[in-house]
């Protein structure tokens, strides 16, 4: 409570939202790489909302992404199919990508990866 206080009556500006995506996304990439492929769902979650507010495509586009890869690590198949449906909307060129990413090898050895990734 203290340190919000002091931010607030401090002349230091709050990151700004492009900031905060990085940084959300630079630490769920962290956790997948670090195996706690729960934890990273959840914080790659806030970076595609963060990317959503933003408006920038490209952004999205990766935090779907990236929010794919962690869903199928953790299991989640049917969430991985969401966000992985949804990048490559945004960005076909994650189509070919995902063939041959190793954080989704289970995922595309499922029938509707199969058929998204035609």
């Amino acid at each position: 409570m203290r340190r919000a206080i002091e931010l607030d009556e401090s002349d230091s500006p709050l990151p700004s939202d492009h900031e905060l995506w990085a940084a959300h996304d630079a630490l769920g990439i962290s956790l997948i790489m670090r195996k706690k492929y729960r934890d990273a769902v959840g914080i790659l979650m806030k970076s595609r909302d963060l990317a959503e507010r933003i408006g920038d495509d490209s952004l999205l586009a990766s935090a779907e992404y990236n929010l794919a890869c962690a869903s199928s690590r953790a299991g989640k198949f049917k969430d991985a199919y969401v966000a992985l449906k949804a990048s490559i909307a945004l960005d076909s060129t994650n189509k070919e990508k995902a063939k041959s990413d190793s954080d989704l090898e289970k995922a595309v050895e499922r029938q509707e990866f199969k058929e998204l990734l035609k």
